[in-house]
């Protein structure tokens, strides 16, 4: 083996140790503090009343099984209908449409969505 070859083989390895290194003893899970601060408003479908979440607290909340309105105490199935925020994308869309256009897709998500 030549003298090129084996520089070569040395830095690869460093450069392997110290990925491996990094990957071993980095901060672990890493949380982006922004967006789980970052909060969405959602509007009850039960009675109507709007309230806030942040990100964090909606994720623990559909993961324990939906999103409970604090008003009325029902679940709210379908959270991507009633974020205020999709909503309001879904109205622009609406408004913008023309009939020469084909339709705009129709949002689909949310939790436990009954008939389809």
């Amino acid at each position: 083996m030549d003298n090129k070859n084996a520089k070569y083989i040395v830095i690869a390895s460093v450069l392997l140790l110290l990925s491996a290194y990094f990957a071993f003893f980095s901060g672990g899970d890493v949380v982006d503090e922004t967006l789980t601060n970052a909060t969405t408003q959602y509007n009850c479908p039960h009675c109507q009343h709007l309230f806030d979440m942040t990100m964090a607290s909606a994720s623990e909340a559909i993961r324990a099984g939906g999103i409970t309105c604090p008003s009325c105490g029902k679940k709210i199935n379908d959270t991507a209908t009633a974020s205020v925020e999709n909503r309001k994308l879904r109205q622009e869309r609406e408004e913008n449409f023309t009939s020469d256009e084909p339709a705009p897709p129709r949002p689909r998500g949310g939790l436990n969505i009954k008939g389809r």
